[in-house]
């Protein structure tokens, strides 16, 4: 049987050895993002692993970018850095559309842009779905 931490080590694994992984200015982390980082960042982590023959589970793989600081009608603010979120994740989702092996599938379910005020910072969360064969 697989775990969770083997879906972030497959994932890892495969993201470390990717352009996802050269092309951002900061890491890839397991399961949680340096403290305070103001970086580019690429954390995973795992929601759930069912048990038996297929297991399926969901793993996160969330692209983190720092916002811009901006002027806006005379009044300096933090915008999400769009262009650069669309560039990792689109890097991210060459990577990881459909990976298939003889041993685990993994495909993307969805995604969506969240907000990290206190940080000032965006991050795109790619939401998976993970299966290991079990045979």
């Amino acid at each position: 049987m697989k775990t969770q931490f083997d879906q972030i080590a497959t994932l890892y694994a495969i993201l470390n050895d990717s352009n996802l992984k050269t092309a951002i200015s900061g890491g890839l982390y397991k399961l949680r993002r340096p403290v305070n980082s103001s970086q580019e960042d690429v954390v995973i982590n795992s929601l759930s692993i069912g048990e038996g023959n297929l297991q399926r589970g969901i793993v996160n793989v969330n692209i983190h970018v720092p916002d811009l600081v901006v002027k806006v009608n005379g009044e300096v603010q933090n915008q999400p850095n769009i262009k650069r979120l669309g560039e990792l994740s689109s890097l991210a989702y060459d990577i990881l559309a459909e990976v298939s092996t003889s041993t685990y599938s993994i495909f993307i379910q969805s995604s969506t842009i969240i907000e990290e005020r206190a940080i000032n910072a965006h991050f795109q969360n790619i939401r998976l779905i993970f299966t290991f064969y079990n045979t």
